[in-house]
């Protein structure tokens, strides 16, 4: 084969995969950040029924932003990216056959047949990386975007 090998995809499917656990390693530190700074002004709700309008316009800012950061986060967990049918390696695929069936759909796999399903499978999880990098990108950014209002509000209302 002119291609890369077996083993070269194999490693490339392993870089696709850290991928997917780096991106969800940013989750770890976004979701309880933004449960916090939410939660901080939602437990003084009342408190800002006494307070300006400027005040209660950066309440719901800093809210509305910080609830749709954690849904950014809610929707990177659950990419919407099936795995390819049938694949020998992708765990749906798998789990779809009984053992004997994937013991069977192993012992017949080609070399060129194995070579095909790691490049699908490389396509796919690179489809999953980038959703979910799309979707924490924009997390991150309301987030972030929310932390001026957020700290407005706090010293306000505390």
């Amino acid at each position: 084969m002119d291609y890369l090998s077996i083993s070269e995809l194999e490693k490339l499917l392993d870089r696709q995969l850290e991928w997917v656990r780096a991106a969800e390693s940013r989750i770890q530190l976004i979701v309880p950040l933004g449960s916090a700074l939410f939660a901080s002004v939602a437990i003084k709700y009342s408190e800002l029924e006494k307070a300006t309008n400027a005040v209660q316009g950066a309440a719901w800012f800093c809210l509305v932003f910080l609830a749709a950061s954690i849904a950014f986060c809610t929707v990177a967990m659950f990419p919407r990216t099936n795995g390819p049918a049938q694949s020998s390696i992708f765990f749906g695929g798998i789990a779809a056959l009984s053992a004997d069936e994937y013991q069977q759909k192993l012992k017949s796999l080609s070399e060129e047949d194995y070579f095909a399903v790691l490049v699908s499978q490389i396509h796919v999880n690179a489809q999953i990386s980038s959703q979910k990098y799309t979707w924490i990108g924009r997390s991150m950014a309301f987030l972030i975007i929310s932390f001026a209002p957020w700290a407005f509000t706090v010293m306000n209302i505390y």
